[in-house]
């Protein structure tokens, strides 16, 4: 009767072995073997676990030394790999004495006090619940977008665990002889087996919607941003700027544009070389940053061109907007590699009025042409469109 619940106990271990290296795989496949977001941690994870409890498997057939003080170092340091994975996928540092001392206290124990099944599994059970409830302290408190779905999985998965874990170890404190050894069928070993099973399918799958829902923002962001500067690009602005004018003329507001474009630009990319050049567009975003307000629509439009949208807003109050712009750029110099840039941009400005409704496409005209006007006045200035008369037939 006994032989039939030890091999029942051993197939849990079995079922468990075949979902690690199942899950392994699985994200291993999901990624094709491009490693992002700290994915090959989550893969090391699942396949450590398998290999720790294919050895639990051979306890009393193989060693001590290897099944019980190998296995659950081996454990304990897979648990290590899932927080670095978070780590990783959540841009944060990891604590590394997080990550050593349960290592060095379960070695010191095990080695200890191998032969003393109890102390194991206490200290092995306050441990682990230790390592879970710091990984489930860090997806609570992420502010990381894209994870909507799949922070309640893991949290569920988690908090599984830590409740399960801390109570097999608290039973063993107050029942020395509760759970006799690692087959032992009674209820509470049981349990906590079968629910480490549902724990690795929850974090497989939430780890594989982590994954989704990060591509799917990177495709969004790559859809609507621009590469370099993270602000909007041209066909977002586009699309956004004409709902503002829809909405500026429901209201009779009055809009502005400014057409903005970097003064000799082709010179800092010949003189200093391309990846200067991109530093010095992205200092000047951070620039325009500062200085747009938080109903403004700003983008890049080309290579060096950008464009801001300035929702009611009149001619008078654009111009005053783009001088203070330009003169924070002409003010502001960029050090790179002990070289001094200093920009000066050319900036044009056209407003559409409550009678004179422009589109998008002729308000962008304007503005192009008084920016070049700026260009032909010499450069480092704002000019702003103003229209050619209508002839009138007397």
């Amino acid at each position: 009767m006994i032989s039939s619940y030890t091999l029942d106990i051993r197939t849990i271990f079995v079922t468990q072995v075949l979902i690690n290296l199942t899950m392994g795989l699985a994200l291993w496949i999901a990624t094709r073997g491009r490693y992002q977001y700290g994915l090959n941690y989550f893969i090391g994870l699942f396949f450590s676990q398998a290999f720790a409890q294919t050895l639990y498997i051979f306890r009393g057939i193989l060693p001590d030394f290897i099944t019980v003080v190998v296995a659950n170092v081996l454990v304990v340091a897979s648990y290590n790999l899932g927080y670095l994975g978070y780590c990783h996928f959540f841009d944060r540092e990891p604590n590394l004495w997080a990550m050593i001392i349960p290592v060095v206290i379960i070695l010191v124990v095990f080695i200890l006090y191998i032969d003393n099944f109890r102390v194991r599994v206490i200290t092995l059970g306050f441990v682990s619940s230790a390592q879970f409830l710091f990984q489930f302290s860090l997806l609570y408190t992420t502010r990381a977008n894209g994870v909507k779905r799949s922070k309640p999985i893991l949290l569920s998965a988690y908090g599984m665990i830590i409740v399960l874990f801390t109570i097999r170890a608290a039973y063993m404190v107050d029942h020395p002889v509760g759970i006799r050894d690692l087959f032992d069928p009674m209820w509470l070993n049981s349990a906590t087996l079968f629910t480490t099973i549902l724990s690795i399918v929850l974090i497989a799958l939430g780890v594989l919607l982590m994954l989704s829902e990060r591509l799917l923002e990177e495709n969004r962001e790559l859809a609507t941003r621009d590469y370099l500067t993270h602000i909007f690009n041209r066909r977002t602005f586009n699309d956004l700027a004409r709902r503002e004018l829809a909405r500026a003329e429901r209201n009779s507001h009055d809009t502005s544009l400014l057409m903005i474009d970097i003064d000799r630009f082709k010179f800092v990319n010949d003189t200093y070389g391309h990846p200067v050049g991109d530093e010095a567009l992205v200092h000047l975003v951070s620039i325009l940053k500062r200085a747009v307000r938080m109903q403004d629509l700003y983008a890049r439009y080309g290579g060096e061109e950008f464009i801001i949208l300035l929702a009611e807003t009149s001619s008078e109050e654009a111009f005053q907007i783009a001088e203070r712009l330009r003169e924070r750029i002409a003010d502001s110099s960029l050090v790179v590699h002990n070289h001094t840039i200093n920009m000066t941009v050319s900036i044009g400005v056209a407003t559409t009025g409550i009678v004179d409704k422009s589109t998008l496409e002729k308000l962008i005209s304007d503005a192009d042409t008084a920016m070049y006007a700026a260009k032909n006045a010499g450069r480092n200035c704002t000019r702003v469109f103003e229209p050619i008369p209508a002839k009138v037939n007397i």
